[in-house]
C-alpha cells in the first residue's frame, strides 16, 4: 500500500483555521477525492489499450480521513510496485504525479479562498 497524507498545518498565525472551521475539513476531503481521482485518471492513461477493464489498481485507490486531515491510498498490494518500479520492471508513477499536480491546483484555490475571507466574505 503507498499513501498521500494531506494533512492541517500546525502554524495558525492570524487564527485562520479558527475562521475556517469545518470548511477546511470538507475542504481538505474534496482535495483528497480530486487527488485520488487524479490518481486513478493517470492509472489509465498507462494501461496497455488492450487490457480488459476494470482496473483493479484504479479501483483500489480511495480516500480516508485522519485525524490530521485525509489520505488518498492505492490499497492494491502490487501500487508500490507499480509507483516505484522494480529491478525488472521500469516505474509508472501515478501516485506521485497526481500529487504534484493537485499542490498547484490546491495552492490556486486556498489563496483565492483567503482572499475572499480577508475581504470580509464567505469562502
Amino acid at each position: 500500500m503507498i499513501d498521500v497524507e494531506i494533512v492541517r498545518s500546525r502554524r495558525n498565525r492570524l487564527g485562520i483555521l479558527d475562521e475556517l472551521g469545518g470548511a477546511a475539513g470538507e475542504a481538505m476531503l474534496g482535495f483528497a477525492e480530486e487527488l485520488a481521482d487524479e490518481a486513478r485518471v493517470r492509472v489509465m492513461e498507462q494501461r496497455h489499450p488492450t487490457r480488459a477493464l476494470p482496473s483493479a489498481l484504479a479501483d483500489s485507490i480511495v480516500v480516508e480521513t485522519t485525524e490530521s486531515g485525509a489520505a488518498v491510498r492505492a490499497t492494491a498490494p502490487y501500487a508500490p510496485y507499480v509507483e516505484f518500479g522494480t529491478r525488472r520492471m521500469a516505474a509508472r508513477p501515478f501516485l506521485a504525479p497526481a500529487a504534484e499536480y493537485m499542490r498547484g491546483v490546491a495552492g490556486s484555490a486556498i489563496a483565492d479562498a483567503l482572499r475572499r475571507l480577508l475581504r470580509g466574505g464567505a469562502l
